[in-house]
């Protein structure tokens, strides 16, 4: 696969969305070509309903994720930024060997609070190699996730979970984490092979060449829960 079966993928994506009468949303991609020649493709999704109190942040047309949106906007909500030290922890456990327990997460923590730009740095150059995209591609009228609307949507229309499904596949992911209990439940709906076995912060399950992982929704996961996390994935890809 490569990144212009993604480009047609999304381009599929995009006239169904036109077609369902909807005006705004956001399509994925990786924001930086370093993610085709990562080692490991990790990607991270969630339920986010990106309305803000900031008009001008807000999703308007049918756009994909870019670089600026995602670094200079959504970094600084609490889901992102904490994905991103996620992605860190995980990358620098896998690549470099590097030790992973809630007191050095806590330590690391720490060092942020005193040397925020130069960990800003670090944990965007990190994410260059890793995949940041969502359930979700509208903008939800409400300040939540609007689960039922996206359960709904996934169940009546199946465009959406084939469209999940060739996303997943082409964007050549080795590691798919999955934030929230919803969100768990709907990798049910695309891969009904995952039923019964994919269950909310349980083991991970490997599926078609992808290592599927459920963690706690990102803004509310602790730092022994996701020192757990980067364990349980070093362990199953065996590294």
């Amino acid at each position: 696969m490569s990144k212009e079966a993604l480009e047609s993928v999304n381009a599929r994506l995009v006239e169904h969305l036109k077609e369902k009468g909807i005006t705004d949303a956001c399509y994925y991609a990786p924001v930086c070509d370093d993610y085709w020649f990562a080692e490991k493709k990790i990607a991270f999704y969630n339920l986010e309903p990106y309305s803000t109190k900031n008009d001008s942040d807000k999703v308007k047309g049918i756009v994909p994720l870019d670089e600026e949106r995602l670094y200079s906007h959504w970094f600084f909500g609490k889901t992102v930024e904490r994905t991103f030290f996620l992605n860190y922890a995980l990358s620098r456990c896998l690549y470099d060997n590097l030790k992973t327990t809630e007191d050095t997460l806590l330590d690391q923590r720490d060092d942020i609070k005193e040397n925020k730009d130069l960990w800003y740095e670090k944990l965007c150059d990190d994410f260059d190699k890793s995949l940041y995209f969502n359930f979700r591609y509208t903008q939800s009228k409400t300040v939540n996730a609007d689960n039922a609307y996206i359960d709904n949507a996934y169940r009546t229309d199946p465009f959406y979970c084939k469209h999940y499904r060739d996303f997943v596949k082409v964007a050549e992911i080795d590691v798919l984490v999955a934030g929230g209990e919803v969100s768990a439940a709907l990798l049910g709906l695309v891969y009904p092979d995952l039923q019964g076995k994919l269950t909310f912060c349980g083991e991970p399950i490997l599926h078609d060449g992808v290592l599927f992982v459920s963690i706690p929704h990102p803004s509310r996961i602790s730092y022994a829960e996701m020192a757990s996390v980067v364990n349980k994935i070093k362990s199953a890809i065996g590294r």
